[in-house]
This record gives C-alpha cells, structure tokens and sequence, in this order.
C-alpha cells in the first residue's frame, strides 16, 4: 500500500502541471476532490448541477493562483492541499 501512495503525485504537483495545462492533472485532482467538494457545495447549494461547479472552479482557482504566483514557495510562503482552505 505504501508504494502506490507513493507512486500517487503530490496535490501541489498537480496543481502545478494543471496550471502548466496538463490536462491529465485536472483530471486527477477532479478524481480525487471533485466528488467531495461538490458534495460540500451541495450542502449550501439547492442544485447539484452548481455545486458540481463550485468544485470545479475551486479546483481551477489553485490553479490559477499557482499561475499567478508560481514563485510563492520559493518566498516561504506556506501552501495546504487543494481542499483544505484552496490558499
């Protein structure tokens, strides 16, 4: 089990080739997240077709952020994972 945690891209990894373009890793971080973040937007959201897009835009909104500021963790500036808080 260990080795397939650690065959699996880091979220910040993912972040970063998502925002290269790599649309392989927009698939991968929707996979992992798209569900449970579309199930958290459901919860305050009436339609589950706007909350599947509030996912969706979370996860392109660290993309765009890692884009922006590609240059944030060489200032040690602190990053979490793409679900928790999206910094």
């Amino acid at each position: 089990m260990a080795d397939v945690q650690q065959a699996m891209p880091a979220d910040r990894d993912l972040v970063v080739a998502m925002a290269s373009g790599d649309s392989k890793a927009l698939r991968s971080l929707n996979a992992r997240y798209g569900r449970m973040l579309a199930a958290l937007a459901r919860r305050f959201l009436s339609n589950l077709w706007h909350a599947r897009a509030v996912g969706s835009q979370a996860i392109d909104g660290a993309a765009a952020r890692e884009r922006d500021q590609p240059d944030r963790a060489a200032r040690g500036i602190k990053r979490s994972g793409v679900a928790p808080g999206l910094p």
